[in-house]
């Protein structure tokens, strides 16, 4: 499971790290933001799986 989680946590850091250059390049991208977000509602589902009676609030909805 740990193994899952992590690869999740590098999507999540990816997706942030390439829609973060995205806009300092002055070229933000929609898809790069779409990718982020479906990559932290991924990591969440994880996470959600590892401590079922925690509630994670995902970026997403702390963004929202």
């Amino acid at each position: 499971m740990d193994r899952l989680i992590d690869s999740r946590f590098e999507r999540v850091e990816n997706a942030l790290a390439k829609l973060i250059q995205s806009i300092a390049s002055y070229n933000p991208s929609t898809t790069l933001a779409t990718d982020l977000v479906t990559a932290d509602n991924e990591l969440t589902l994880g996470l959600q799986t590892c401590q079922p009676c925690s509630l994670i609030p995902s970026f997403h909805q702390l963004t929202s």
